[in-house]
């Protein structure tokens, strides 16, 4: 499965800000960024080979839970 980068988490973020208005406060308008960071490396991790979160469906409640 292929994950969104932290780039175009940020593209798509500025993007929709533009499109449907809103304020984006530069550089990438975080306001913590190591949340970001965090959550792109835990959807992806693994634990003795096999994958922490199996499911696109856990990935997601993970992702709601913890954002």
């Amino acid at each position: 499965m292929r994950y969104l980068t932290k780039a175009e988490i940020i593209l798509a973020n500025r993007l929709t800000i533009r499109n449907h208005s809103g304020q984006y406060i530069s550089p990438n308008n975080f306001l913590n960024e190591g949340a970001l960071d965090y959550l792109i490396d835990i959807v992806s991790s693994e634990l003795f080979g096999e994958a922490l979160y199996p499911k696109l469906s856990d990935r997601a409640g993970y992702v709601q839970y913890y954002s």
